[in-house]
């Protein structure tokens, strides 16, 4: 499987601090033999070679030092500014890379011209990070943002969108051995994540064109132009405000966020309309001119995309939802269409926690279960240091995969996360199962979610062997078979080895080991709810109407002894719905 190469190359400059032979020291502790003057070296990292790091930054960012003795800390780089200046290496003993330091006024509490700095080999450790207002650089400039004089553990930046998105932001820097420090990699990221939305169908027979998108629940028309909007209605997400950084124990930015106006969140994302270039004619049949390409792509990896939109980071995270109308067309040359209209898919707020320069793709894929489900199929989220990507479903409630790493087409063995809507809680066995699919010959309409109910509702079902067994034949003698397949357990936190953040996330869900060269599907039923009768049985949930969605409060029943005749329990026996999703598992490489 190949892995995703849509990096985002937000630039990323580098720091460096060098070590030169000098018998000078700072403080009041003479540095051992190898201390020397500290100068500020702007490399390139290998992925953005081609690009001049300090233009970004507009020549200038900040940088806060400490270094530890006998751990105690001391202040080295009080918000000392660095400026870059072309042709000047080497014309002075903190100058190694065309930044210097030394005689600039620093934006600490108290200001000072700046001095230069040695390195101190006394210290048993040194600490480095800074930020970069990029574009808004200068003080003179009404439209940079504002940042707080830093600390050896926190600062904030705040602005609006439009000016925080030219501040970059450093990981914190650690030296453990300071007596052999020569060079010190301080990386810049962007604050800014990105998000995109891409679109593919994989219904047989049809093709999808006239997409169109509603910017909240309540719109009554949709439009041209996409959206996803906050699914609670609550205008969450960041439009301006304040972020705290502060660092983990890897030296990794943390951010806070925090609106400081009235009109700090908003409650969508619009997107600009998709370019027609990103419309395909694939199909037999289907025919359009070369500048009126009207449907969208039939595999993720060819999905019809958006532009990239810069968006702040989300460190709360917000469930967001994606209303669509759009039509189907018969590939069979009659030109039949089915309009359908109102499909929603919400992405659990866990998987839209944006980031600073990370790259998020969200793919929603049209299926054919009943003709109206759409999936969204998948969350790409990319860095110079990995990929990850969800799954999320919409059938009423939406269904959420996922699984650490890049996805194509097709998952990879290993660990798979199910989620059914924003965290329902899952039952394995009762409202949560698995199963293997798999076709002989080329069965017709191949593995979809209509195809699976189909033949689990449908099927000849064999319970005499273990796993039971759905099987539907076609015309032409081929055959898919649904298998029952063991492996799938519950869940209530997804931990930070597995989660697209890095931290463990608190939701609950079901997981499974995925084999190699194999198609699941999982199955989420929707219970109908009826008159319970007798007396209070242990560990059964009760509920005040029909409709499951009150729980009565237990605790002071007693076992064979309160009367429960007046409230409802759920039966799976004949549920209300079902709902699949078909996840498909790559071959090993």
């Amino acid at each position: 499987m190949k892995t995703i190469k849509n990096k985002l190359f937000l630039a990323t400059a580098i720091l460096a601090l060098a070590s030169c032979a000098d018998n000078t020291y700072i403080g009041d502790q003479e540095p051992t033999v190898g201390g020397g003057a500290i100068s500020f070296n702007m490399g390139t990292p290998a992925l953005t070679r081609a690009t001049d790091n300090h233009t970004p930054l507009n020549n200038e960012f900040v940088v806060y030092g400490y270094k530890t003795i006998s751990s105690t800390d001391y202040t080295v780089f009080d918000n000392y500014v660095v400026k870059w200046t072309t042709n000047t290496a080497g014309t002075t003993t903190s100058n190694s890379a065309d930044w210097e330091y030394v005689g600039y006024n620093s934006k600490a509490t108290t200001p000072v011209i700046q001095s230069i700095k040695y390195w101190d080999t006394n210290a048993t450790s040194y600490n480095f990070f800074g930020y970069s207002l990029g574009t808004g650089t200068g003080g003179n400039n009404p439209s940079h943002a504002t940042a707080s004089v830093m600390t050896n553990s926190t600062y904030t930046l705040t602005g609006t969108q439009d000016q925080l998105a030219t501040c970059y932001i450093s990981k914190k820097e650690n030296i453990s051995a300071p007596s052999n420090a020569s060079v010190v990699q301080l990386d810049f990221v962007s604050l800014m994540a990105k998000i995109q939305l891409g679109f593919f169908e994989t219904i047989p027979g049809y093709s999808v064109k006239d997409l169109k998108f509603y910017t909240t629940a309540s719109a009554s028309t949709s439009a041209t132009a996409p959206a996803l909007y906050d699914a609670g209605q609550t205008a969450s997400l960041p439009k301006e405000g304040t972020y705290t950084v502060t660092f983990d124990n890897d030296g990794n930015p943390i951010l806070t966020w925090a609106a400081n106006q009235t009109n700090g969140t908003q409650a969508n994302i619009l997107f600009t309309q998709i370019s027609n270039d990103e419309f395909k004619v694939r199909e037999y049949k289907e025919t359009a001119s070369t500048t009126d390409k009207l449907y969208i792509g039939r595999a993720s990896n060819e999905a019809t995309k958006t532009e990239a939109k810069p968006v702040l980071p989300n460190p709360n995270g917000t469930a967001l939802t994606l209303k669509v109308d759009y039509t189907l067309v018969s590939r069979d040359g009659t030109g039949e269409t089915i309009n359908v209209t109102g499909k929603t898919a919400v992405v659990p707020a866990q998987y839209t926690q944006w980031k600073p320069n990370f790259a998020y793709t969200y793919l929603f894929k049209i299926t054919d279960e009943d003709l109206t489900p759409i999936t969204l199929d998948a969350v790409i989220l990319t860095t110079d240091q990995g990929n990850q990507e969800t799954i999320t479903t919409v059938d009423n409630p939406s269904i959420t995969t996922y699984q650490k790493g890049a996805i194509v087409n097709e998952y990879s063995a290993g660990n798979i996360y199910v989620v059914v809507g924003e965290g329902t809680a899952l039952t394995v066995g009762t409202n949560a199962k698995l199963y293997t699919a798999a076709t002989t010959g080329s069965y017709t309409g191949g593995i979809t979610e209509a195809s699976v109910a189909n033949a689990l509702k449908n099927g000849t079902m064999n319970n005499n062997t273990t796993p039971t067994t759905w099987t539907v034949t076609d015309a032409s003698s081929n055959t898919l078979t649904i298998s029952s397949a063991a492996g799938l357990t519950a869940f209530t936190e997804i931990p930070n080895t597995d989660s697209p953040t890095g931290v463990a996330l608190t939701i609950n869900g079901a997981i499974f080991s995925a084999t190699a060269n194999t198609t699941y599907v999982f199955e989420y039923i929707i219970p109908t709810y009826t008159q319970a009768s007798g007396t209070y049985v242990t560990n059964t949930k009760y509920y005040t109407d029909n409709t499951g969605t009150t729980e009565v409060d237990t605790s002071g029943f007693t076992a064979g002894t309160t009367d429960v005749s007046s409230y409802f329990v759920a039966n799976y026996s004949t549920p209300a719905s079902k709902h699949y999703k078909v996840i498909k598992v790559a071959a090993s490489n």
